[in-house]
């Protein structure tokens, strides 16, 4: 009786603790990143689903040169292509037409073109970039606007609310936490930045910032969201993700207005030495005339 007590214990741990650990985490996101000064943005770019564990190791190699095959693999998962491993989604991307090889390094005019259409102002697009510096990246310009939309937009995430977290309950399978007097649903496989995947001692913490996205029920990129939860949290006072306008203006209009205004100056009129002394003369004749027509003026009025 005693070993049944003690196995149905350790099934119960097991169940609470899965649940608390859908919440990831620069701690348990990855095996590899808790010590890279990117690895928060590591955490945010995996929970927009630009970057996937294709290999399914759990290791995302950090420091590792970002390779075309890996690049063209996220982009295609991303763009939710049929595959499950590097090379099937890699395949797929290049068949789909959005790369046209999976050779060798990327660089950030790869990136650029694939996330942004190109149209980010960039002035080292043919750099090769590392995995961590991609996820900094893509972090950066989350919010830019290029094409009408964001890279939030086409992940389907949208502004969630900010302040204390004033409590925690569990409902059903879900949490859901007070902010503001009302309750809004943790997704079941949401992302954070901060120090604990445990949502029942968030209560007295600080929302910074907070997305809503679809509510998979099975893995954080799966085809099965029913609704909207929450699905990105920053615990503390600064927000995370900030919006910042780098993307390439199209100077031909600017270009074309300044030709326009150079012609305008040119065709302007020079005046000549000769019309400027006409001018004077013009301007003492008419001052002189004033002068004797007043002294006329005054000098009849006194003899009368």
């Amino acid at each position: 009786m005693k070993q049944k007590i003690i196995v149905w214990f350790a099934f119960f741990m097991l169940v609470t603790s899965s649940a608390s650990a859908h919440v990831m985490n620069r701690d348990n996101m990855y095996r590899d990143i808790a010590m890279s000064e990117m690895a928060d943005a590591i955490v945010f770019a995996t929970s927009l689903g630009i970057i996937r564990d294709v290999e399914n190791d759990q290791q995302f190699k950090p420091s590792t040169t970002l390779t075309m095959k890996t690049l063209a693999a996220w982009y295609g998962a991303f763009q939710r292509l049929d595959g499950t491993s590097e090379h099937e989604l890699a395949t797929a991307a290049v068949a789909a037409g959005y790369v046209s090889t999976i050779e060798g390094n990327a660089t950030y005019a790869d990136v650029n073109q694939l996330y942004f259409d190109g149209q980010l102002a960039l002035t080292n697009k043919q750099a090769t970039l590392t995995r961590a510096e991609f996820a900094e990246f893509i972090t950066t310009h989350a919010m830019t606007v290029f094409g009408e939309e964001t890279l939030l937009a086409q992940a389907a995430f949208t502004a969630g609310p900010t302040g204390v977290v004033e409590a925690v309950n569990k409902v059903d399978t879900a949490y859901v936490l007070t902010i503001g007097g009302k309750p809004y649903t943790l997704g079941m496989h949401p992302s954070i930045i901060g120090n604990s995947v445990d949502p029942s001692i968030w209560t007295g913490q600080y929302i910074a910032q907070s997305f809503f996205a679809p509510n998979h029920t099975s893995d954080m990129h799966s085809h099965d969201a029913a609704s909207q939860a929450l699905q990105f949290i920053v615990l503390g006072d600064t927000p995370f993700i900030t919006a910042i306008s780098e993307v390439e203006e199209d100077t031909t209009a600017t270009s074309l207005q300044t030709i326009e205004q150079a012609l305008i100056i040119d065709e302007e009129p020079v005046e000549t030495s000769s019309e400027n002394n006409r001018m004077m003369w013009l301007v003492m004749f008419g001052v002189g005339a004033i002068v004797i027509g007043s002294l006329y003026m005054y000098k009849r009025k006194s003899l009368k």
